[in-house]
């Protein structure tokens, strides 16, 4: 194996590199597509009963998605002031290209001030707007009536809400409709013809990139509203809320965490290599092996138009760890052989250390990824993504770490890879020493720990309620 290894290999070093950097440059063309994604499609599976029971309602109703915003004004309800911010707010929403109407306690039909028949309601209307109307009574309706309270007036008579929807988005809910028909075909037929293949194929392509599309104007316009919000916040209290806004939110979450997780992760790593090795040579190499494992997996994903959820956005980080750690077994193997055989060339070094190291590390991979392929049985649509996307990460860090990182370190000089300011070697000596001496001590406590686990996992429960959290 070692011999194969070294003619195929550590044989063409720079053919390798050049490979590398190729494959490199063609991800970052589609690393542009890489998309994040919260919409239902991507919390459940496919055939998930709720949700198809949901859209069977939609369907026959015609519900739409609808922001809402909660007003509390800083002064009375339905005081003068209040209704002109409460009106002002009402006219900004409207003139959103997206917004079809917005219900507020301005323009719905008022009963009970004084009450009326509902049957009279085409020739008297009465609204808040009505001259005349009597605003105590309004506000005793509003907090009283069954049909108002705690819908667009809280029992205190403090808050009220509005509720902006959304126009029907029908090219949406069209490819929807043909994409579950067919897959729920295919799911109880167990069949589907040639000709309903394609169109499934080619229908899920479509409703996906209209998807991407639908979800960046929406980020754009839940920015816009939250700007119109913000110039009525002098006069009363606002919060916005809604299921687009949560899904723009999520969006927003999860690149944050992108962000925020990986550069961290990149960081410490960075610290954590200078501490242990104190050369610039030992914490480039392993950063250089992240860094495109990483690139090239984010293109992969955008390749395939393979979104990213809330429960797979920290992908990025867990994969960094598992290609640091192992490039950091190769560069520890390799400055032992080094200061054991300091005459030693250095294609022999990095032979000789591939070839002692590749079995533990493959073992150390492998057992990672059939771990991460126990996923798959959970039954829940982000968790299984996240599985997959694991899988197939550490094993193209398990490709990089062994083809980069020889090729890489063969057209260098040699060099010692163990810092005089190591303390691991002492630190992991005395807990050898530790064990060695506590045996009996160390088995049992870990048997009691395993006991005290047991009655843990029985307790575990999974919920799959994300919306639940907002």
């Amino acid at each position: 194996m070692t011999n194969l290894y070294s003619k195929l290999v550590l044989a063409y070093p720079k053919v390798w590199l050049a490979l590398i950097t190729l494959i490199v440059g063609v991800s970052g063309v589609y690393v542009q597509d890489f998309r994040l994604d919260a919409s239902a499609d991507s919390l459940i599976l496919e055939n998930d009963q709720d949700l198809l029971y949901h859209r069977a309602i939609n369907k026959a109703y015609g519900t739409e998605e609808f922001l809402i915003i909660t007003y509390t004004p800083f002064g009375e309800l339905l005081s003068k002031d209040s209704l002109d911010g409460l009106r002002g707010l009402k006219e900004d929403l409207s003139k959103l290209e997206r917004i079809g109407s917005v219900v507020s306690i301005l323009d719905v039909p008022l009963l009970e001030s004084p009450r009326i028949k509902i049957s009279d309601l085409e020739n008297n209307k009465r609204t808040l707007e009505t001259p005349g109307l009597d605003k105590k009574l309004a506000q005793k309706e509003f907090t009283t009536s069954p049909i108002y309270k705690k819908l667009l007036a809280s029992p205190d008579g403090k808050t009220t809400a509005l509720l902006a929807f959304y126009k029907r988005d029908e090219k949406y809910y069209s490819l929807m409709e043909v994409r579950d028909d067919l897959r729920e075909k295919k799911r109880s037929k167990k069949f589907l013809t040639y000709e309903e293949e394609i169109t499934l194929r080619e229908v899920s392509l479509e409703f996906k990139k209209h998807l991407a599309h639908r979800q960046d104007i929406q980020k754009e316009e839940i920015k816009k509203v939250r700007s119109i919000l913000d110039k009525y916040r002098d006069k009363a209290k606002i919060f916005l809320g809604g299921l687009p806004m949560i899904t723009s939110d999520m969006v927003d979450f999860i690149d944050n965490d992108l962000s925020v997780f990986s550069v961290g992760v990149f960081c410490l790593m960075v610290v954590s290599m200078w501490f242990f090795f104190r050369k610039i040579r030992w914490v480039a190499l392993p950063l250089l092996c992240c860094v495109f494992s990483a690139w090239i997996m984010v293109g992969f994903l955008g390749w395939l138009d393979w979104r990213v959820t809330v429960i797979s956005s920290n992908f990025i980080s867990i994969l960094t760890i598992t290609t640091i750690a192992l490039t950091i077994h190769l560069i520890v193997r390799y400055g032992e052989l080094h200061a054991e055989n300091p005459n030693m060339g250095q294609a022999e070094l990095v032979s000789t250390t591939i070839g002692l190291m590749f079995q533990p590390c493959f073992y150390t991979a492998i057992t990672t990824i059939v771990a991460f392929l126990s996923l798959m049985v959970s039954g829940i649509r982000p968790v299984i993504d996240f599985g997959w996307i694991m899988t197939i990460g550490i094993t193209l860090a398990f490709i990089i770490s062994f083809i980069l990182f020889p090729s890489l370190l063969k057209l260098m000089n040699p060099k010692e890879a163990v810092s005089s300011h190591d303390i691991t070697k002492r630190l992991t000596s005395n807990i050898g020493l530790f064990t060695l001496g506590n045996r009996n001590k160390i088995l049992f406590i870990a048997a009691f720990l395993a006991l005290m686990s047991v009655a843990g996992v029985l307790q575990l429960q999974v919920d799959n309620r994300f919306i639940d959290y907002f």
